[in-house]
């Protein structure tokens, strides 16, 4: 469960990442690359949370 988590986070990340960089080469306001910025944070965070599968394989 936690390696299909991390990948769609992954995805969540990468989409925001890009959609990030679109906003700044079109000179979004701040408030539009602020709020990216931190959805992008928060979902890194929590991918760095979750296991990985190199945790289970060292656990078993």
């Amino acid at each position: 469960m936690a390696f299909i988590e991390r990948l769609l986070l992954r995805e969540d990340i990468d989409a925001l990442e890009h959609d990030l960089s679109r906003a700044r080469a079109r000179q979004a306001d701040d408030d539009t690359l602020q709020m990216l910025e931190h959805e992008i944070s928060r979902l890194k965070a929590r991918f760095a949370a979750l296991r990985s599968a190199n945790d289970f394989s060292r656990a078993a």
